[in-house]
């Protein structure tokens, strides 16, 4: 499955900061794209090759790979001049503050905390993580407990004052019913951190190459709404949303409620089934998603930040919102 991609901003470099890896083709001089997807596992993988050794000049072709397959391919056929005394660009930027970029999403499970994103959230170039928790501004760091990359998925936790709201999750999933989805989408590019709400439906049960560990939906999802829950009507979880098909209209994926109850179960994580019978409200469900959403954040210091620019992991267009 190959879609042609368009326009990769800073903010879907965010999306997959966590696996953004360059190899250079003689590595994988031999393989085809499906192979490489399935090596390198989830994220934005960049394979370069020499074109002319005089200028050094290097030709990208860039692959986004999720779940172990192709999401999306990019052959610019754009050059740049590699040379080893590089001149470091001033970017303005204090190297020794600290600075917490908002990357995805997470929810809470039980009152204890324990939270459940994506891995490729929790899983990149970052010093530490941090999550802000419903209607508080403060940060406050996280702690991985559970970070399963081949399934795309981690099990997290914050310290908190007191017990958090929490989702149940749904006892069975039908094709065609009506879902919400919960989640932080954009927040840097637009400036908001306030919680996105969007509704849709269960449009297949099955996930790319007929992975029933997934399903498909409908709901609008963006950049930043990687690791939020997708609920039914009545408030209940069916899935964690974990990536988009780029030039596609709203096809989009998650992993399934079952799977998470398996990475729960297997580290003794608790959770609770859902036994409501009381079809919910737009509004009553968004007060829950509203209650239970956290914001998970890429904390490093200006120092970091510029390395990650200057090592072309990330965009520059990064420098805007660390000014």
């Amino acid at each position: 499955m190959r879609r042609l991609l368009i326009n990769i901003n800073f903010y879907l470099i965010f999306f997959f900061l966590s696996s953004c890896v360059t190899v250079n083709n003689e590595t994988v001089k031999g393989f085809t794209d499906q192979q490489i997807c399935e090596l390198m596992g989830p994220g934005w993988v960049t394979t370069s090759s020499e074109r002319n050794s005089l200028n050094q000049e290097m030709l990208n072709r860039e692959i986004i790979c999720a779940g172990g397959y192709i999401v999306a391919v990019n052959n610019p056929n754009r050059s740049t001049k590699k040379t080893n005394d590089k001149k470091k660009k001033d970017y303005n930027i204090d190297e020794n503050k600290v600075f917490d970029i908002g990357i995805g999403t997470g929810f809470f499970i039980n009152a204890k905390g324990n939270f459940i994103t994506n891995s490729h959230v929790v899983d990149s170039d970052c010093q530490s993580y941090k999550a802000k928790i419903p209607e508080s501004t403060k940060f406050l760091e996280i702690s991985i407990l559970s970070n399963d990359k081949r399934n795309d998925l981690a099990i997290g936790k914050v310290d908190l004052e007191q017990s958090s709201e929490y989702i149940e999750f749904a006892n069975n999933i039908s094709l065609g019913e009506d879902i919400i989805v919960a989640g932080f989408p954009l927040s840097t590019v637009i400036r908001s951190e306030t919680i996105k709400i969007n509704k849709g439906i269960v449009s297949s049960m099955s996930g790319a190459d007929n992975d029933f560990s997934e399903i498909q939906i409908d709901a609008t999802v963006q950049p930043g709404n990687s690791g939020g829950p997708i609920v039914n009507n009545k408030g209940e979880l069916i899935g964690v949303t974990t990536y988009l098909i780029l030039n596609a209209q709203n096809t989009n994926f998650g992993k399934r409620n079952d799977l998470v109850k398996l990475l729960l179960n297997n580290n003794n994580i608790n959770f609770q089934e859902g036994n409501n019978e009381t079809v919910l409200s737009n509004q009553e469900i968004a007060k829950k998603l509203s209650q239970t959403t956290i914001q998970v954040f890429c904390s490093n210091t200006g120092r970091n930040w510029v390395r990650l620019i200057e090592d072309e992991k990330i965009s520059s267009r990064v420098t805007e919102i660390l000014k």
